[in-house]
C-alpha cells in the first residue's frame, strides 16, 4: 500500500511509526477475550496485532483501497475488515467489547458524532481508547494544525470535555516522542521523572507538558486500574542517501 502520508504503511521506518505502535501495545493489555473494534484502521497493522489476545477483531476504515490491502494481507478466521464511516457504523448497539479509535477524530468535522456513534456499538460494560494529537503542544514535531489531512484539532481541555459529555468515567494518557536516557530501579518505572537540559543546567519538567498526543480511556462502567507510564524504545535506523531514494521509487510503483 502506497505512503501518502494519511494512513502509516508498514514499510516506513520513522519516528511515527513507534507513536502508533505504542498506542497499539498499551490497547492489546486490554483486549484479551474481548470482541475488538478497530476504528479507523488503516492498513490493518494495528487489528492484527490486538487479534493476538482478542477473540475476533473487525477493522473499519473509509478507504476501499485500504481495506482491500487490509483482507488480503491480515485478515483470517478472527481478523476482517469492512469498509464504513465512523458516523454511520454497520453493526447493531452494543456489539463490542472494546473500540479502539487512534488518530480519526482530527480527521472529521465533527468529532462528538463520531464518539456518539463510536459509544452506540459499545457494550454498556465495554471500554473506548482513543487518540488524538494536541492542538496546543509547543513539542518540536506536532502538525500545529497544519496537517492537510486534518479537520479539526483539539487541546487537552477541549479533549478532556468531548470525552466526559459521553461518558460517565475517564481517564487520559499523554504520548510524546523524545530522545531521552532511562534510568529505572530495575523493578517498575513507577512515577516517571523528567528532566530538560544541557550542560549549563536542566529543570525538571511535568511530563505530560508539551505532549503530542492525548489517550483517553472512556467507559459508563468502571475503568480498568492498570494504566501507568511505559515507554518504547527503539533505535533509528540511518539510512543511506541511496536507501532513501530507493524507498521513495518504491513507494512510487506502490
Amino acid at each position: 500500500m502506497k505512503w501518502t502520508g494519511e494512513r502509516l504503511v508498514t514499510h516506513i521506518d520513522a519516528h511515527f511509526a513507534y507513536e502508533h505502535l505504542h498506542r497499539y501495545y498499551i490497547a492489546m493489555q486490554f483486549a484479551n477475550g474481548k470482541k475488538v473494534l478497530d476504528a479507523a484502521c488503516g492498513e490493518g497493522y494495528g487489528s492484527a496485532l490486538l487479534a493476538k489476545n482478542a477473540d475476533s477483531v473487525t477493522g473499519i476504515d473509509l478507504s476501499d483501497k485500504a481495506i482491500d490491502h487490509a483482507n488480503e494481507k491480515y485478515g483470517d478466521y478472527k481478523t476482517n475488515f469492512v469498509r464504513a464511516d465512523v458516523y454511520s457504523l454497520p453493526f447493531p448497539e452494543g456489539e463490542f467489547d472494546l473500540i479502539v479509535c487512534f488518530e480519526t477524530i482530527e480527521h472529521v468535522n465533527s468529532p462528538n458524532r463520531a464518539i456518539e456513534e463510536l459509544k452506540r456499538v459499545l457494550s454498556p460494560n465495554g471500554l473506548l481508547i482513543i487518540s488524538t494529537p494536541d492542538r496546543d503542544s509547543k513539542h518540536h514535531l506536532v502538525s500545529k494544525a497544519h496537517n492537510p489531512f486534518h479537520l479539526k484539532e483539539l487541546n487537552q481541555e477541549e479533549f478532556q470535555h468531548l470525552i466526559n459529555q459521553n461518558f460517565i468515567n475517564s481517564d487520559f494518557l499523554y504520548q510524546k516522542t523524545i530522545t531521552a536516557s532511562l534510568i529505572t530501579s530495575g523493578e517498575s518505572i513507577g512515577e516517571l521523572k523528567e528532566y530538560s537540559g544541557w550542560f549549563d543546567g536542566y529543570a525538571e519538567v511535568c511530563p505530560k507538558n508539551n505532549s503530542q498526543y492525548m489517550i483517553g480511556f472512556c467507559s459508563d462502567s468502571s475503568l480498568p486500574s492498570v494504566l501507568s507510564n511505559s515507554i518504547l524504545s527503539y533505535e533509528p535506523i540511518h539510512k543511506s542517501l541511496i536507501k532513501r531514494v530507493i524507498l521513495k521509487i518504491r513507494n512510487l510503483f506502490r
